[in-house]
């Protein structure tokens, strides 16, 4: 631990100290302000949010033991779940307060980054300098404007108290400390299991600017100084170190093993047939050195870097040539300058969970998102290692304050760039677009922006471009069905979906989409089928069990069909269109009251619902014996956001 001493400089480094959290947070909230303005996106927003019934509840017994359950929306994650059904709970769908609960997490991260390393090292400015390049550069823009990455915020943060935790129970140990520690690990492991790598900072820590560990023999050592002398004392051996973390390797272990666990559940691990392990690795080792570029220079920055096809040997040769350099230099330093080997090797450490060499899901070739963590390593070698070169210039001190507040300063504005092209999907990916090649997700979710807004040639056209991009891209093919089936091209949306589910047997919507475009065509039967099938596949889609019930009640067997709407409102209870379903239903059995009720329900969750404004009229003319019209069956087609 730091000198004691360096604290105890009265009520100034107090007063410091209160000005600079109240600086960092006016910063934070003024460069972060825009995202009041900003919508949700269509990737992954949906699965953790706005499309998922379990979420949009909010606090409910069923969703609280959901959320500890291996479900189909990713690995096991339960502290994040109950974190957005919260907001649910709170703001209902409210983008805006959604995203200030990210932004609150954020400065929450910021601040307790600087109170740890201050703590710590006893380093005012140079703790401040961390925390504040942390807190507003562009790269972390995707961690707090991006709704789905509050898992990433809230491990973060309890991986900030178990920093602050462990370096109190090293000031001064005791089993309380400890067991505080560990709870606050197991917390940032329920959000994300990304924190596997805590325990290996902690080591790092031990070594600086802890100085607890002990690498050479003790007894017949000569020591400088008696301060010296006093400190090697004081040290341990490497060995009881590791001991002593082992309940934080052991918990880290069973995290990984739940997320193998937990994405196996949903078929999401990505084969070395699918990815080959050497272009694994030879992008791992060029996304090392292109994550210190983008730290440096943040330029072009995207939600979602296509995964290469293959590696250029210059790329990877020249990557390894410079980590080996760069390691073995810092390693040379060891005992003039700790604090670079342990910056670097944070980094590097870090980083690995999330190198790509095991995938699963939609892998990208980086993710700015992933360099949250990683960062704070480079940061405190900027920030200790700049200062030590200054002190050999004539004018150092000034000119390393100008630097420092022109870095600050340019990444604020670069921040508040970067934040415009999140306002909504169509902005995220024409950005994304403009920036990347080759970007046949950004194509696909592009498509689903633009249909969403009603311009569907556009989508159409960014659907195909995605389906040569990648061939085999089964949601490209759904989504461009869905667009032609609204157009009125039932034959050719048929002949998608049908191409879709050739690309992918176990895809639920698209069986349902193509069972909606069969129903369409009179080809109830083969309808039926398709949406049993969708519904074996994923027993809780509600818009199949709608869809089921549009097609036997086509075939007379209306009281099956209002079984199938129940069970749609019972997933989906602000699911309209079963609303509709059931009135019609009932009007047909001439229970006109129950038939008004449902249309009710229907224009209440969708006020907008025309069939449903034409049934509820309809039945008051019944009511009062007016003439009345035919009303459709209401069907509907999901869309699919491709999404991690």
């Amino acid at each position: 631990m730091h000198n004691k001493n360096t604290l105890k400089n009265g009520p100034s480094i107090t007063l410091n100290k209160s000005l600079f959290y109240l600086l960092l947070a006016i910063t934070i909230i003024t460069v972060y302000w825009p995202l009041k303005n900003n919508h949700f996106i269509n990737f992954d927003d949906d699965l953790y949010v706005y499309e998922n019934e379990n979420v949009k509840r909010g606090l409910t017994v069923e969703g609280i033991q959901w959320a500890f359950r291996f479900n189909d929306k990713g690995y096991w994650q339960p502290l994040t779940w109950l974190s957005h059904m919260t907001d649910c709970e709170l703001f209902g769908l409210d983008p805006a307060r959604h995203h200030f609960h990210n932004l609150m997490i954020h400065l929450a991260n910021a601040l307790l980054l600087f109170l740890f390393l201050y703590r710590i090292t006893g380093r005012f400015y140079k703790s401040a300098f961390v925390a504040a390049l942390f807190a507003v550069h562009p790269l972390n823009v995707d961690s707090v404007a991006w709704l789905a990455e509050r898992k990433n915020l809230l491990s973060t943060f309890f991986g900030m108290v178990s920093l602050l935790l462990y370096g109190r129970y090293v000031e001064r140990p005791n089993p309380a400390r400890y067991m505080l520690t560990l709870i606050s690990f197991v917390l940032g492991l329920m959000a994300k299991p990304m924190l596997v790598t805590l325990p290996f900072i902690f080591l790092l820590l031990d070594f600086w600017p802890f100085k607890r560990m002990r690498y050479f023999p003790q007894q017949g050592r000569e020591f400088e100084t008696a301060e010296e002398e006093k400190v090697a004392l004081q040290q341990t051996a490497i060995s009881k170190l590791i001991v002593e973390k082992m309940p934080f390797f052991t918990l880290s272990l069973g995290a990984v093993w739940l997320s193998i666990l937990s994405n196996q559940h949903i078929s999401n691990m990505v084969t070395a047939d699918t990815v080959p392990m050497t272009l694994r690795i030879g992008n791992a080792l060029v996304s090392y050195i292109g994550y210190v570029s983008k730290m440096i220079w943040p330029f072009n920055l995207a939600v979602y870097y296509p995964f290469p096809e293959a590696m250029q040997l210059w790329q990877v040769t020249g990557s390894v040539v410079l980590l080996i350099a760069v390691t073995s230099l810092f390693i040379c330093g060891l005992n003039r300058r700790p604090y670079l080997a342990v910056g670097w090797f944070w980094y590097l450490g870090t980083l690995v969970p999330v190198i790509g060499i095991l995938q699963n899901g939609l892998w990208p070739a980086m993710a700015d998102r992933w360099a949250y963590v990683p960062m704070i390593g480079l940061f405190i070698i900027i920030s200790w290692g700049l200062p030590d070169i200054a002190v050999k210039w004539r004018h150092g001190k000034p000119a390393l304050i100008i630097l420092a507040l022109t870095v600050l300063v340019y990444c604020a504005v670069d921040t508040r760039i970067q934040l415009q092209h999140w306002r909504n999907s169509t902005t995220l990916f024409e950005h994304a677009l403009a920036v990347t090649k080759n970007n046949y997700v950004a194509q696909n979710n592009l498509g689903n922006a633009l249909a969403k807004e009603g311009d569907l040639p556009k989508a159409i056209n960014h659907y195909r471009e995605s389906i040569r991009l990648k061939p085999d891209h089964a949601k490209a093919y759904n989504n461009l069905g869905i667009a032609l089936a609204k157009q009125g091209n039932v034959k050719d949306a048929i002949r998608h979906y049908s191409e879709a589910l050739r690309l992918n047997s176990g895809y639920a919507q698209a069986y349902n989409n193509l069972g909606a475009a069969l129903t369409e065509q009179g080809q109830i039967d083969k309808a039926i089928q398709n949406y049993n099938r969708a519904l074996e596949l994923k027993p809780d889609y509600a818009e199949a069990h709608n869809n089921l019930g549009v097609a036997l009640k086509k075939q007379g067997q209306i009281p099956e069909a209002a079984k199938h709407y129940y069970k749609a409102l019972r997933l989906d209870p602000k699911y309209a269109a079963p609303h509709y379903n059931l009135g019609l239903a009932f009007f047909q059995f001439g229970k006109v009251k129950k038939a008004i009720y449902h249309f009710r329900r229907a224009l209440q969750i969708n006020p907008a619902y025309r069939d449903a404004q034409k049934g509820l009229k309809t039945a008051r003319k019944v009511q009062n014996r007016s003439k009345v019209e035919k009303l459709p069956i209401q069907g509907t087609m999901q869309i699919d956001s491709q999404n991690l």
